[in-house]
């Protein structure tokens, strides 16, 4: 090993020019400003290869799609201005000035599976199954920089001054019997530990009293039969949730929802199955069209985005532009 080493540094010392390329590559390939990160087309997670426990199968997918991002390193960054499909992203622009990466990170994780409570649920009830929930519990999602309080991203919220916290709307009935200033007591479960937190009160633009937090509902189901979605360590974020929503229901139910087609979309999921609108569509549909998708479902709030792309670029693709669930499903069941 000694004798390569000796070998690789006489011709380095013999050729200047060869160690400064070198030296230039390393620098360009391997220091990175973390304020930038690249975003570029990324892949397609076929729904039902993640579903546990599924009912029925179909010959085509419903797929999520994503966006793929990496690390802004110069090469990248240089990439970034060249390659028209990449585009440099100053994180910056998305993480609180009160927050970090690590508490972005949670709270994207916290969307995730709040998208995949709510995607269960959906599926079962709209499939006409019982819908057998556990255990509901609410995480906080994020901490206003207006607000004056110790808690953090990912407390579960148990009482606030010794009551119980079932739902949303408890929370502000809660808080309605205190005045601006006031002090609030909270439990919370904090790395699987009960901890006393507090938040003071105080009112906003709208004069309503605000602890300044926002919370995120996430189910727990013993449904039969229990179909499960295990996510990879990297996913992230609630843009996934329609998806989802489609691939339970049709492991559910006996028609073949994709027609034996390659389906593939975007777009968060509510209980009451609005679909909502997401970032990124830009990169979801190259990458939907490099995998050769027949369908790309998108949020009616970026359709008219991903049409203009569409024309643009002449994908060979069919757009369905999603509002809610059902209307989702009448135009999957009609497509020929």
């Amino acid at each position: 090993m000694i004798k390569i080493i000796n070998k690789i540094l006489d011709e380095i010392r013999s050729d200047m020019k060869l160690f400064f390329i070198i030296v230039i590559f390393i620098n360009i390939n391997f220091i990175s400003i973390p304020r930038y990160v690249v975003d570029m087309p990324g892949s397609i997670i076929n729904v039902s290869d993640n579903l546990t426990n599924k009912k029925y199968t179909s010959e085509g997918s419903l797929n999520m799609t994503s966006v793929s991002e990496t690390k802004g390193t110069l090469l990248m960054l240089i990439l970034g201005k060249i390659v028209p499909s990449f585009d440099i992203v100053d994180n910056s622009n998305y993480i609180a000035s009160n927050e970090d990466s690590t508490s972005m990170n949670k709270r994207a994780r916290l969307m995730l599976e709040s998208g995949i409570s709510n995607a269960t649920y959906l599926a079962y009830k709209e499939a006409g199954y019982n819908v057998n929930i556990t255990d509901s519990k609410y995480y906080i999602m994020y901490v206003s920089d207006k607000a004056n309080t110790n808690l953090s991203i990912g407390d579960e919220i148990i009482k606030i001054n010794n009551k119980d916290i079932t739902n949303k709307n408890e929370l502000s009935n809660i808080l309605n019997d205190y005045n601006e200033g006031d002090k609030v007591d909270i439990l919370v479960k904090r790395n699987n530990k009960e901890i006393n937190t507090y938040a003071y009160l105080y009112k906003d633009d709208d004069s309503e009293l605000k602890i300044g937090i926002a919370l995120v509902l996430i189910n727990k189901y013993d449904n039969n039969p229990n179909i499960t979605y295990k996510y990879a360590y990297n996913e992230y974020g609630s843009s996934g949730g329609l998806m989802l929503t489609l691939g339970i229901y049709d492991a559910l139910t006996e028609s073949d929802l994709t027609k034996g087609k390659k389906i593939s979309g975007t777009g968060t999921i509510e209980l009451d199955g609005t679909v909502g609108e997401i970032s990124g569509v830009k990169y979801k549909l190259a990458g939907a069209v490099k995998k050769k998708c027949d369908v790309f479902i998108v949020p009616e709030n970026n359709y008219e985005e991903a049409k203009e792309l569409v024309e643009k670029n002449n994908y060979q693709i069919k757009l369905i532009k999603a509002s809610n669930f059902k209307q989702v499903l009448t135009e999957l069941q009609n497509l020929e």
